[in-house]
């Protein structure tokens, strides 16, 4: 068992922290197709990380730190869960920016923006379960 409100904190943290350092590396690149097609990987990428963001950072202001509370303790195994594929979509987000490093052609920026949505909806479900059933779940108060 795993007390819940320190995973939803860690959680956070790796949402909050991975969102903005894979926004510095994306606007740290500068490949002449990439500066040309801005908006479309911005919106994108804003796309992709900024709604799990906002359910994560929600939820965190929704729960109230158990300082004067009884703790309440979840599976491990569902953190672990939720822990594998938020760091599994992230880092299909990084192979999709890294995609265009290596090979910015017009092209790849329109595969990426437009066509990698089959790949990253159907992670997207599991995403949004995992994190949903995570922040929401009432877990066991402890004895």
């Amino acid at each position: 068992m795993v007390e819940k409100f320190k995973a939803q904190k860690q959680l956070t943290i790796l949402w909050i922290s991975l969102t903005i350092v894979i926004g510095l590396l994306l606007f740290s690149f500068s490949s002449e197709v990439i500066i040309e097609n801005n908006e479309a990987i911005w919106s994108w990428y804003t796309r992709s990380t900024l709604p799990f963001n906002t359910l994560i950072i929600t939820a965190m202001f929704a729960i109230k730190s158990p300082h004067n509370q009884n703790k309440i303790y979840i599976q491990k195994f569902y953190y672990y869960i939720t822990l594998g594929v938020s760091s599994s979509y992230f880092l299909l987000i990084i192979i999709f920016i890294l995609k265009t490093q290596t090979n910015s052609s017009l092209e790849t920026i329109h595969l990426i923006t437009n066509k990698s949505n089959y790949i990253q909806t159907f992670f997207e479900a599991f995403v949004t379960g995992t994190l949903g059933y995570f922040f929401v779940s009432g877990g066991k108060n402890e004895e």
